[in-house]
């Protein structure tokens, strides 16, 4: 296992050459939209989007995750952001309990922090195209500084068709905030710093222990 220490931006194996994202960036929608709308609203959104429910079983055009996550801005406003959030944290415990071997998220719990936020940092890079599609992600991690990772997503693909005074990526964040806080059972805040929806060339994230 390698030492941890601070790191010029790599670029995210996979990353930046695909039109693919994890049909959860919409299937994990549907919970937060029936609390607070109620049980038509997910439907109505996917109608709205002219897309289909995903099936779950594989990865959907990116172009999908776009329309799905502008229809829900265009509908509720009001309750995207925490919807959106709430959509965020479903997908990383989906990807917790279904995609990280339980011998691996043991690992993750007892490991130093350095290491832990290392091991981790990488896992997200190796598998970024499955959230990031066409967009690239970039990580740093500085471990003198609260263990703090910074990520950014270039040319973001869900934010960049959007036009935002403040960045609005709360999916992606709530992602990365819970992978951290969950899988090393140690508390981790996520918040993005720019955005694609600002002007901004990427989506920029701070993950740390502050």
């Amino acid at each position: 296992m390698s030492t941890l220490r601070a790191t010029r931006p790599v670029p995210s194996i996979g990353s930046g050459n695909r039109d693919r994202i994890g049909p959860n960036a919409i299937l994990q929608l549907d919970a937060p939209l029936s609390h607070h709308i109620g049980d038509r609203a997910n439907p109505n959104l996917l109608e709205a989007a002219g897309i289909p429910l995903p099936t779950g079983e594989e990865m959907i055009p990116q172009q999908h995750v776009v329309r799905a996550h502008a229809a829900l801005l265009d509908a509720h406003p009001k309750l995207a952001a925490t919807i959106a959030t709430e959509a965020g944290v479903g997908t990383a415990h989906y990807i917790i309990e279904n995609r990280i071997p339980p011998p691996a998220r043991t690992l993750l719990r007892y490991l130093p922090t350095p290491l832990a936020v290392a091991q981790l940092t990488k896992a997200i890079q190796r598998h970024a195209w499955t959230f990031c599609g066409t967009g690239r992600l970039t990580a740093h991690i500085q471990p003198f500084a609260s263990h703090r990772v910074e990520f950014a997503i270039w040319n973001n693909p869900i934010a960049r068709g959007r036009c935002a005074p403040h960045p609005s990526c709360h999916w992606h964040r709530a992602v990365f905030e819970t992978l951290y806080s969950t899988l090393l059972a140690r508390p981790f805040h996520a918040r993005e710093i720019a955005c694609c929806s600002c002007g901004e060339a990427a989506c920029r994230f701070v993950v740390d222990q502050s």
